[in-house]
């Protein structure tokens, strides 16, 4: 089973996430000059930790499986390296609602790593579930769902834009993409996920229900305002 789930989240969620935003992010940014190398060697990093993991998984090599766990976090932290240069080098220097959503996946991201890195090395079983626990929703909820939010914000709006207003570029005052959502509710939700997701993380690692409880409900405002302003977009008629 562990073999399973760390081959499809290093092997394809993680590779994918890395692949796609390699691309998408700097161009958003657009930034400039960047290092290419890091994103190979991070490439190279990720899939010899992962193919040294799966072996020692299988049978059961626990020195392997912390070298394993050691490369693949350096090829992760290779490719956070790698965007933030590409966010130094920008040359649109104000981020928008999307781009600050995805930028605060990644920072959310380090948390997860660092608890893996702390997991490999300890055998306490009290210690070791709630941080598998942490582990898998900082991952899960942190990391993937912000991302998910931000990019939807950076392609959603362009798609439905481009469906209604093709035919009218050039033509009269139309609407930017941005003009589709409320940014305003846009950050409040991004206010709202950030402490939440916090609170909730607390909760998990103090082992209290109530806090749990708390910053759970704090995120389940955020994504109802995420889903108001996901609707705005969609159902967005033209003037």
């Amino acid at each position: 089973m562990k073999l399973h789930a760390h081959a499809g989240i290093v092997g394809w969620i993680i590779q994918l996430v890395m692949g796609v935003g390699s691309r998408l992010l700097p161009m958003f940014m657009v930034s400039h000059e960047l290092n290419f190398r890091k994103l190979k060697a991070s490439y190279y990093l990720v899939n010899i930790g992962l193919l040294i993991g799966i072996t020692s998984l299988f049978f059961e090599f626990q020195i392997g499986v912390v070298v394993s766990v050691f490369t693949v976090v350096s090829g992760i932290f290779t490719f956070i390296s790698f965007l933030f240069e590409a966010y130094k080098k920008r040359v649109k220097r104000k981020l928008d609602i999307g781009m600050k959503k995805s930028a605060l996946s990644f920072l959310i991201l380090i948390i997860p790593l660092l608890l893996v890195l702390i997991m490999s090395s300890l055998s306490r079983e009290d210690y070791l579930v709630p941080m598998a626990t942490a582990y898998g929703s900082a991952l899960l909820i942190g990391f993937i769902s912000s991302l998910i939010m931000g990019q939807t914000y950076k392609t959603l709006p362009f798609i439905v834009w481009l469906k209604i207003y093709r035919k009218r570029i050039g033509k009269g005052n139309n609407p930017f993409p941005k003009d589709l959502y409320s940014e305003k509710a846009a950050t409040t939700q991004l206010w709202f996920f950030t402490i939440g997701f916090g609170i909730f993380l607390s909760g998990i690692f103090f082992q209290n229900e109530i806090i749990i409880r708390s910053g759970g409900m704090a995120l389940f405002f955020s994504i109802v305002i995420y889903n108001w302003n996901i609707l705005k977009i969609v159902l967005h008629k033209a003037n």
